[in-house]
C-alpha cells in the first residue's frame, strides 16, 4: 500500500513516469525505507496505466469489505468509579444556606475564569 501511495503522490505531484529513486524519495521523506524490487512491482503494475482507472480499479476491491463504524460500548460506571464525590467527609463540614448549589460537575460558572 506504502509504494502504491508513493506511485500516486509521484503523478500527482507532476511526474508522468515515476521510477523507483522518485517512490524512495517520497517515501524516505516520511522515514520510511524502500525495498528497490517491491517499488519495482508497483511501477511494472502501473506503468501506462491512467490514474483514475487505477484509484477506480482498487475502489472496486474495497467495495465488498466492511467499512462501516460499529459503535463504541462504553462500561457503565459502577459505585464510586464516576470520580465524583457526593458526600463530606465530615458531615459538620457541610453549610446549608438555603440555595441550590450546582448539582453537576463542571456548572459551576467561576470555572472558566482563567480562560477570560
Amino acid at each position: 500500500m506504502r509504494y502504491s501511495a508513493a506511485y500516486l503522490l509521484a503523478i500527482l505531484g507532476g511526474n508522468p513516469s515515476p521510477d523507483v529513486a522518485a517512490i524512495a524519495k517520497i517515501m524516505g521523506s516520511v522515514g520510511i525505507e524502500c525495498d528497490e524490487q517491491r517499488a519495482q512491482k508497483v511501477i511494472d503494475a502501473c506503468k501506462g496505466r491512467d490514474v483514475n482507472e487505477i484509484i477506480a480499479e482498487g475502489l472496486k476491491k474495497i467495495d465488498g469489505i466492511g467499512l462501516t463504524s460499529t459503535p463504541m460500548v462504553t462500561p457503565t460506571p459502577t459505585h464510586n468509579q464516576t470520580g465524583v464525590h457526593t458526600e463530606p467527609s465530615d458531615p459538620n463540614d457541610v453549610v446549608n444556606s438555603g440555595t441550590s448549589t450546582p448539582s453537576t460537575p463542571g456548572s459551576d460558572p467561576g470555572m472558566f475564569d482563567l480562560f477570560e
